[in-house]
């Protein structure tokens, strides 16, 4: 429904000097105002929670980036890292919590904006969006019940079903790293968005390139192809397929 402002003055003079005053504000009925209490309420909780966890394994996080790194060049390190509980946990832990920072800067450029949630603030549609990263890590999640092929060793699989992490940390940092500045220098949403989703994307196939070397070693290429949707195309293709809806 609309309703149309007419604060018109008398019909009497409706005509001066010539023109014609005209009611000139439609608004509508569900128009959202943002409010910038909300956003900045908002923003604050979530930062908060990742502060925290930040400077509480701020060590761990820092001995861990050069392993990460070094699973770039070599996919050995990947299965190093399974085998060292304590490298593995705070690697989980990291990734986990790097859902937040990463969610909030998605959300920030509105790079996961389904028409279903209408004219949400920014600040609502940051939090949906670190929701849809939280669905796409339990979809990562739920693909661990899957049986481990015979002929993958329990290590190897290990780092099919994790290595994901390690890319997830590294292209999450570098998103900071490129995106939070261009934000702040005012540069178009548009020039930040193919920035971000570039390194993102990299990273993803890094991941990619990791398990098919994996998995096709050992099993045939239908195989290789079933674990690959599982474990990389269906979670990743169910965020991409959010930003077109």
């Amino acid at each position: 429904m609309l309703f149309i402002q007419t604060d018109l003055p008398p019909v009497s003079n409706a005509f001066l000097e010539g023109k014609l005053e005209m009611a000139h504000k439609i608004v509508t009925q569900h128009q959202t105002v943002d409010s910038p209490e909300a956003y900045v309420a908002i923003i604050s909780v979530l930062s908060a929670f990742f502060l925290v966890f930040f400077f509480y394994n701020v060590r761990d996080i820092l001995r861990l980036l050069p392993v990460l790194l070094g699973t770039l060049s070599n996919k050995n390190i990947c299965l190093n890292i399974e085998h060292i509980s304590k490298d593995s946990r705070s690697r989980d832990a990291t990734a986990y919590i790097m859902s937040l920072p990463t969610g909030m800067l998605i959300g920030r450029l509105e790079l996961l904006h389904p028409s279903f949630l209408g004219n949400l603030p920014l600040g609502w549609t940051i939090v949906f969006t670190v929701g849809f990263v939280l669905a796409y890590i339990l979809l990562k999640r739920l693909a661990l019940l899957l049986p481990r092929p015979r002929k993958i060793a329990e290590d190897e699989w290990k780092v099919v079903q994790n290595s994901w992490m390690n890319y997830f940390i590294l292209g999450s940092i570098l998103s900071y790293i490129v995106g939070i500045p261009l934000i702040l220098l005012n540069v178009s949403d548009t020039v930040t968005s193919i920035a971000v989703l570039s390194i993102l994307g990299l990273f993803c196939m890094v991941n990619m390139v990791r398990m098919i070397q994996i998995i096709s070693k050992r099993c045939s290429f239908m195989t290789t192809i079933l674990y690959l949707c599982a474990f990389e195309i269906i979670p990743t293709g169910s965020l991409i397929l959010l930003g077109f809806l």
